[in-house]
């Protein structure tokens, strides 16, 4: 039983330290972390060829549930993006690809 609680005691402990000091391990992580994701070569894997991603998909009205039309187009090595709406930057970032290898935006509509 004393073992139990010593456990616990010592999670408790170690949980309160790292959330003290989460800035300081955010401060250490963050650049390696950073550097691996705008490292990453998400097109490397891909076969020759055309690829498309839908990075967003809402309708004609605006909707809180939906991200608005956007659509990657990935050809070898180059990145194109067709509209880029509501959240479709984020939605990028979610599937790895680094927005700075776009190589032109098409805007078919405002």
């Amino acid at each position: 039983m004393l073992k139990g609680y010593l456990a616990i005691i010592t999670a408790l402990f170690v949980a309160l330290t790292l959330y003290i000091e989460r800035g300081a391990i955010i401060v250490k992580v963050l650049p390696s972390a950073l550097d691996n994701i705008m490292a990453a070569q998400p097109f490397a894997k891909l076969p020759d060829g055309l690829h498309i991603s839908l990075c967003g998909a809402g309708g004609p009205m605006p909707s809180t549930n939906r991200s608005g039309s956007c659509v990657a187009v990935i050809a070898g090595e180059q990145l194109f993006i067709v509209d880029a709406g509501t959240n479709g930057a984020r939605n990028l970032g979610r599937m790895g690809i680094n927005q700075g290898k776009i190589e032109a935006l098409f805007l078919t509509h405002f």
